[in-house]
């Protein structure tokens, strides 16, 4: 680890507050971590997107790490030499797909990694779909789903519509003479 800088803050009266903020750094000599970024893709409703649509990004300190942002990849994944320390692993929005996170040494997208720790964490990203529903299709409990319009529906709701208006159209001539 590297120190980037040191802030020394003092309020009037008070016990001088000292931040210290640290950063990973590479240099020759100091110890470092690797992380595999896996993505994986499950498209049981219709989906049709790979590992490689999916956008990632891992972060420390709230800014990308050297080479990130990247596209997702199976298999071994993507793999990144670090200094020990905290990580935040994210992944872009894709419509039509949810996901979750699973591997060792992560909560939900965040990583820590130690001196000599080599981590794996996986983002399974699974299409959520819409469900089709035809004509004579059962529920889950074995009925049959009902029809959810008819001609006579749309005949009463172009009624509706129509006496809808008239009462207006009435209201209108009879305030007006």
């Amino acid at each position: 680890m590297t120190i980037r800088y040191r802030k020394s803050i003092a309020v009037a009266g008070a016990v001088a507050l000292s931040l210290l903020v640290v950063a990973p750094s590479n240099a020759v000599g100091e110890a470092t971590a690797t992380i595999h970024v896996v993505s994986k893709v499950v498209n049981d409703n219709s989906g049709a997107k790979l590992p490689s649509d999916f956008t990632f990004n891992v972060k420390f300190g709230g800014a990308d790490i050297a080479g990130s942002p990247f596209t997702g990849t199976d298999g071994v994944g993507t793999t990144f030499t670090v200094a020990p320390g905290s990580y935040v692993v994210m992944v872009s929005y894709v419509d039509g797909y949810d996901g979750a996170w699973s591997g060792s040494a992560q909560i939900n997208g965040q990583v820590i990694v130690g001196a000599g720790e080599e981590v794996t964490i996986t983002r399974t990203s699974t299409d959520v779909g819409v469900a089709i529903v035809e004509d004579g299709q059962t529920t889950e409990t074995g009925g049959t789903l009902p029809k959810t319009s008819s001609p006579w529906f749309n005949a009463l709701a172009v009624g509706l519509l129509l006496s809808a208006a008239g009462v207006v159209g009435i209201r209108k001539f009879s305030t007006s003479k």
